[in-house]
């Protein structure tokens, strides 16, 4: 047999063998109990329920919602994450939760009740209404685009007397801090308005941000 004949035999097995799928036996199942969401029990196997809740979402979610909604009961100190493209409400009680991301999220509720309830929360380009309703709920947040350049994402966070670490919105469309007066809270940067000022109450950085009437928007 000619050599180059030989080659396409061979190269046509190869690529014939890369087309057969194989099923792993660490999915195989004969009840649902075998499988973790979002997978079901079909055939034998566990497979991928595309129209299912996502797993973060211990609380239940919506799916007919727009955007589709999802809610995450912390615990255990656990880090948590929105699914991107979900709306998430987010609870966290005492030492419920540690970092929270909602960074590919169309925006989250976050609740964070009790000391040290959560760590540090992201929201990067989501619109996030944060709240730390107790001494030490909350470490450091960060608002808006998370690399450097264009603005996005709104965020409101309401502080108790020390309910806030450093609360960074540089890149946020919007960013609205109530509490934190008198250094309650730790380093405050503040997205800049018309006329590149700080929005702030006196126009520069270090004291709680305010609402878009002073022209910090996109």
């Amino acid at each position: 047999m000619k050599p180059h004949v030989l080659a396409l035999i061979l190269s046509t097995a190869v690529g014939g063998a890369c087309l057969v799928s194989t099923r792993s036996d660490g999915l195989a199942c004969t009840s649902q109990a075998d499988c973790a969401a979002p997978r079901l029990c079909e055939g034998g196997y566990c497979v991928v329920d595309e129209n299912a809740c996502p797993a973060e979402c211990n609380g239940g979610c919506d799916l007919t919602a727009s955007p589709p909604t999802c809610t995450i009961n912390g615990s255990g100190g656990d880090d948590y994450t929105c699914p991107p493209g979900h709306h998430c409400d987010i609870t966290c009680t005492g030492d419920a939760c540690h970092d929270i991301n909602c960074a590919g999220a169309t925006s989250c509720t976050i609740m964070c009740t009790g000391d040290t309830a959560c760590h540090d929360i992201i929201c990067g380009t989501a619109d996030c209404v944060i709240t730390c309703s107790a001494a030490t709920a909350c470490h450091d947040i960060t608002c808006g685009n998370l690399s450097t350049g264009t603005k996005a994402g709104r965020c409101r966070t309401t502080c108790a007397t020390g309910g806030c670490n450093d609360i960074t919105c540089t890149n946020a469309c919007d960013c609205v801090i109530d509490g934190c007066s008198g250094g309650d809270c730790g380093i405050l940067a503040c997205p800049k308005a018309t006329g590149n000022t700080y929005c702030t109450g006196t126009g520069a950085n270090g004291d709680p941000c305010i609402d878009t009437t002073s022209g910090c928007s996109c």
